[in-house]
């Protein structure tokens, strides 16, 4: 469900020719008031039932990228090992939703510049896009994409967690930090016999599983975000454009940076709006393309 629309301004010409070059992007010297683009890690990691054509893609994206350094899936033991060494003695089994932020913490401690998270079912389309960090800004988010015609309810918020970038700095980090906090004031509801006790695989699928604890839900670790992180940093966060997504109708932005599928698209939807995407790249190449400025 996101990110970010097409801008053709002279700046971003030139902000484009710069990030062609890995050698010169990653010695460009600060310049204040200007955001430069920074190198990072991509990191994805197995959410149940995921496309390995799709982490295919995006790491192929990342090899032919101007800015991206590293490729990361958590799946199989290693992601089982983040897991593990941060539920404690309790052992109190951690939802896949909310490991991302497990994931991308670990990754902050890493030599990257900066780490870009996307979900399992999310591509990246543009290949000429970068992290912009304007001075001051340390997260980059978008919000839901415009709620399409069949839908109804939600489609509302301010960030949509399948997508959002981090700096490798103090301001990163506490970030990160301020928002783990929130599992350990959600985490008695995710218990076996809390309020989202049923919710912890396929949750957004589970018609068993109340609201508050899918879609973004205030239970969820996108909800926590967006109602008490965000609010208290907007700071040091900026928000990108909202942009497309793959729908369980077969329908399909592709003018955007990342194409997420929705809740109800499956495999096969997002495979084929990959395919789709795929093709109108090849036709425009980095002529689409969002730029933070």
């Amino acid at each position: 469900t996101l990110c970010c629309t097409t801008r053709t301004t002279t700046a971003l010409v030139s902000l484009q020719r710069r990030a062609r070059s890995r050698t010169n992007m990653a010695a460009a010297p600060a310049t204040p008031g200007r955001a430069l683009a920074s190198t990072f890690t991509l990191v994805q990691h197995h959410g149940g039932n995921y496309s390995t054509a799709l982490t295919r893609h995006n790491q192929r994206w990342c090899h032919q990228s101007s800015c991206c350094r590293r490729y990361v899936m958590y799946t199989g033991q290693k992601f089982e090992d983040v897991l593990r060494n941060a539920q404690g003695d309790g052992g109190q089994p951690i939802p896949t939703s909310w490991a991302k932020i497990l994931t991308v913490r670990r990754e902050l401690s890493s030599s990257a510049e900066a780490v870009v998270y996307i979900d399992a079912d999310a591509f990246l389309r543009d290949a000429c896009w970068c992290p912009f960090f304007a001075p001051g800004v340390s997260m980059l988010i978008s919000g839901d994409p415009p709620r399409p015609s069949w839908a109804t309810g939600g489609w509302t918020a301010r960030f949509n967690g399948g997508f959002f970038a981090v700096k490798a700095n103090h301001d990163g980090r506490q970030l990160m930090a301020s928002w783990w906090h929130w599992w350990s004031r959600r985490k008695a509801d995710w218990a076996g016999a809390g309020r989202c006790g049923r919710c912890m695989a396929e949750a957004n699928a589970n018609s068993a599983c109340p609201i508050e604890c899918k879609f973004g839900g205030r239970l969820t670790d996108q909800g926590s975000f967006d109602s008490h992180v965000l609010p208290k940093n907007d700071h040091h966060i900026h928000e990108l454009p909202k942009g497309f997504q793959a729908l369980p109708d077969r329908t399909v932005g592709c003018a955007g940076t990342v194409v997420h599928s929705a809740a109800g698209a499956g495999v096969g939807d997002a495979e084929w709006s990959l395919r789709v995407c795929a093709r109108l790249g090849r036709e425009h190449g980095c002529g689409v393309s969002a730029v933070v400025s």
